[in-house]
Order: C-alpha cells, then structure tokens, then sequence
C-alpha cells in the first residue's frame, strides 16, 4: 500500500489524545512522506476542554489539520459540514484511518462511512475493527473485560492488512521544546 494522503479521524479531548498517540506515530513510521491530516475536534467551543491540537506538535507528526464540527447550532454544523466534505473532497485523500472511540454507535459509524464516502475516499480502515468492538454504555453492570484502547488501535494493523510496524516500536513523542518541557 503507498499512500500518499492519508487522513486519521480521531475526535476526542485529552485522554483520547494522548491514548492515540502511539498510533499517529506508527502511521508517520510507516507513510514517512505521505501527507497526514488529522480530523479532530477543537476546544473552541468549550474551552474546559484540550483539545488534540492544543497538545500535540505543530509539526512532524501532522501536515495539516481540519476541524470537525462540535458545538454549533444547527445550520452552523451543517454549513460546516458541507465546507469540511468539499475540502476532503477538493484534498483528495487516499485512505481514512477511523480511530474512533469505541463508545461510537452503528449509526454513528454509517453517518461517518458515508460521509468520508461522498468525500471521494474508498479507502477506510477501523471501521471494520471497531464494528466487531463498540461498547454498550447502556448495558448493565458488570462490564466486560476489555483490552486497552491503544491495543483496539493497533488491531487494525491486522485485521485489515494495513501496514504499521509494530507497537513496540513506536516511541509516542510529543516532541515539546525545552521551554515547554520547563
């Protein structure tokens, strides 16, 4: 596989950011010339928030970032999401690799299958993955047992074919300056 746009959805603040770290760094070991979007939400709306882009490097990891749309009223988010899909559309990106949560719901994942679709994408890879291990936050007590969230990132490498190197190999740096490190 040679792509070379590949943008990584992932939404989510703090926790879900820095959980997936090691797999944004795989996915820039792997396609070290490609060109990496991140699609992720923004803290401006909610500013108890951090969001990814308030944390991680500006860049080295990422090439460029696209807001999704959170927060907004109801014409706003579809404005918004007409303007993201014509700039995913006008970008014209190889691969989406769907790092979502795994409290998303079907019809949350269709929603974004669909739309990535329209997109002008073909390639997708997660989907499947999460499908097989979303989390029913309405069930009752006790919870299953359940791996880690980096391992759920990481099993698309398998179940799918795609090719990052193994976790083990990935040094998930936040590459921050000494003044920020201070």
């Amino acid at each position: 596989m040679d792509f070379k746009r590949i943008l990584i959805f992932r939404i989510g603040h703090l926790g879900d950011t820095l959980v997936s770290l090691p797999a944004f760094w795989a996915v820039r070991k792997a396609f070290p010339q490609a060109e990496i979007a991140l699609l992720t939400n923004s803290d401006a709306n909610n500013p108890q928030y951090i969001a990814a882009r308030s944390v991680l490097p500006e860049k080295g990891l990422f090439d460029k970032w696209l807001k999704y749309p959170t927060g907004l009223d109801k014409y706003q988010t579809i404005q918004a999401f007409k303007t993201l899909l014509l700039e995913i559309r006008r970008d014209q990106y190889d691969v989406v690799i769907y790092l979502m949560t795994r409290n998303r719901t079907h019809q949350q994942i269709r929603r974004d299958e669909l739309f990535f679709r329209l997109g002008g994408i073909k390639k997708i890879i997660g989907l499947k993955n999460l499908k097989k291990n979303l989390i029913d936050l309405k069930r009752e007590t006790p919870l299953p047992v359940l791996d880690s969230e980096l391992n759920l990132l990481f099993e698309c490498r398998a179940s799918e074919n795609f090719p990052l190197p193994e976790k083990n190999t990935i040094k998930p740096e936040m590459l921050l300056s000494t003044e920020q490190k201070e």
